[in-house]
């Protein structure tokens, strides 16, 4: 069991309730172990012109989101098997990771739903 903070759980809304989480020690380890089990790796970059939707998503993915500020680690995009970017219009340069978190998982359902 992992233990979390009250912020957290006043944050998720109650989500962590019903989500099971877990604590890695090493995000590049947890990414190559999901990749050699049968996991694609996706990150969300600002360093490449792939559009999010562009991407097949119908298979068992991760998607891994970087911090606000700096985006991915180094070591943590090179284990990716893609990178995708969300296109931005106007004078926007960087969205909320939350909202972009939201608009990546979104198009996994959309693409998944698809008949």
């Amino acid at each position: 069991s992992v233990s979390v903070s009250g912020d957290a759980m006043k944050t998720s809304a109650g989500a962590l309730n019903y989500v099971q989480v877990c604590r890695e020690r090493s995000m590049v380890g947890a990414l190559n172990y999901l990749k050699a089990n049968g996991c694609k790796i996706v990150g969300a970059s600002g360093k490449t012109k792939v559009s999010y939707t562009d991407v097949d998503y119908s298979v068992p993915t991760v998607i891994v989101m970087g911090a606000e500020d700096k985006g991915l680690e180094p070591e943590v995009e090179a284990v990716c098997d893609e990178l995708v970017t969300i296109p931005e219009y106007g004078k926007i340069n960087s969205l909320n990771v939350s909202v972009a978190a939201g608009i990546l998982m979104y198009e996994v359902v959309r693409q998944r739903n698809k008949k």
